[in-house]
């Protein structure tokens, strides 16, 4: 059980696919012959490109026949891709660094400047004075001693 890819393996498959003229599914290959789903997946494709195993569904849902038992709308080949154009352009990314910052900034009259330390975000930052308390404490206060 659980075999490696090997040839016995497309063979048993192959066996059991000609003893089954219903066929059979991935799912089903995998409880009877105890092999993996992603070697019975290769195997069956093997078989197919070979021309012995045929198919009807897609990737999903997909069941396999012996050629001799296959529907005549089952798929006897496997899909290819389509392969790139040739016309198509190569790309290729410099990695190449910008050259630093030159001189001064120019900055135009009436321009507002912040000047922050780097890597110090402060605009959401808050310091409260000494004896601060927030909204929802004054809230609470007041009701307190509103009693």
């Amino acid at each position: 059980m659980g075999g490696d890819l090997t040839e016995s393996n497309a063979d048993r498959i192959l066996a059991y696919l000609r003893a089954m003229p219903t066929g059979a599914t991935c799912a089903a290959l995998v409880n009877v012959l105890g092999i993996k789903r992603e070697r019975i997946a290769t195997c069956c494709g093997n078989l197919i490109a070979r021309g012995t195993v045929a198919y009807v569904g897609g990737a999903r849902g997909r069941v396999y026949y012996a050629v001799e038992h296959a529907p005549d709308h089952a798929k006897r080949e496997t899909m290819k891709r389509k392969p790139k154009p040739p016309d198509a352009p190569s790309i290729t990314i410099s990695h190449r660094r910008l050259p630093a910052a030159v001189g001064e900034a120019i900055v135009p009259p009436g321009v507002k400047v912040t000047i922050c330390p780097a890597g110090l975000d402060q605009r959401f930052t808050f310091h409260p004075p000494k004896g601060w308390r927030g909204q929802i404490t004054r809230d609470w206060m007041e009701r307190k001693h509103a009693r």
